[in-house]
């Protein structure tokens, strides 16, 4: 049987802390099951789904909430499953939007890797994403995730530095055999140097999942590979829910990253242009183009 539950974390001081599991109600694994065949929408209407994902969240922040004896504690950041299409996306926004209007900004709804990339080793999220502009995006270290959920293996390589970019991804059906993965591997990491690994990183959401196979694979390509193999916060079974308390502590160290995402696409004066979104310019169809007075663009006097 799946395990449809989901988890939740907590950053108490400068350590993240697992707060509990809580199975899905059958009207959640109803969904859950339908979003695997991509028939989530089909099966569940609008308002359905809002009242499962509100259960869901509600649940598991009030569970957050008796853990710690804090009833001021709010949601600051969701981990998604990665299969997720851009309708279940929308049902899990909107729904934790309602709950709580600061909840107001894409940037706390993550697919689980992504957050996940952030958990190695136990103090590495703390620094995340400082200066990861200053970088390109194939530019290593580089980070192996393996993600076992919903009846499937993720196995993706992924930079290290650069908000978590996925360069690499491959499904199995779970469980999946020792050869299937090692093959999966070999693949992916023909593609960099294996001492660019920084981390390899496995998080599994069922609680019984034997993943003894995974770490065998892993030691078959390469003995040096297994040291690289970290346990996080909690263990495996609550990397998702610790990826996610990461990503809320970064949003509250930088307060920046919730910038209206509306507010038009600025260049500083030294540098070009401003452009407001939807006030820039179109191109009519046979007409040329047209860009709007005081509205366009500016080139610095030092430049003409």
């Amino acid at each position: 049987m799946i395990d449809y539950s989901r988890s939740a974390a907590y950053f108490n001081g400068s350590q993240p802390t697992p707060v509990g599991r809580i199975q899905g109600s059958e009207a959640y694994q109803s969904y859950m099951l339908a979003s695997l065949q991509d028939s989530s929408r089909r099966q569940h209407s609008q308002q359905e789904a809002k009242e499962i994902f509100t259960e869901a969240l509600t649940s598991i922040r009030d569970e957050a909430r008796r853990y710690t004896g804090d009833d001021s504690i709010r949601i600051g950041a969701i981990s998604y499953p990665g299969h997720f299409d851009t309708s279940a996306f929308d049902d899990v926004f909107y729904t934790a939007e309602e709950l709580d209007p600061d909840f107001d900004h894409i940037i706390r709804i993550r697919p689980s890797h992504y957050g996940a990339a952030l958990t190695y080793p136990s103090d590495f999220c703390l620094e995340k994403w400082d200066e990861w502009w200053l970088l390109e995006e194939d530019d290593g270290p580089f980070v192996v995730m393996l993600e076992q959920s919903f009846g499937r293996l993720q196995i993706a390589l992924a930079t290290a530095e650069c908000g978590t970019s996925i360069l690499y991804s491959d499904t199995l059906p779970w469980p999946a055999n020792q050869e299937d993965i090692q093959t999966i591997l070999r693949k992916q990491l023909a593609k960099v140097e294996l001492g660019e690994i920084a981390a390899i990183i496995i998080s599994c959401e069922d609680p019984v999942a034997d993943v003894l196979r995974i770490h065998r694979a892993i030691g078959a390509i390469s003995p040096g590979l297994v040291h690289k193999i970290q346990v996080p916060v909690g263990g495996i079974h609550y990397v998702t829910a610790i990826g996610a308390g990461c990503i809320a502590r970064r949003i509250a160290l930088h307060p920046e990253m919730l910038e209206p995402l509306d507010a038009g696409y600025v260049i500083p004066d030294e540098e070009g242009y401003f452009i407001p979104e939807g006030e820039g310019f179109f191109i009519p169809e046979d007409e040329g183009f047209f860009i709007p007075e005081d509205e366009g663009f500016f080139i610095p006097e030092d430049e003409i």
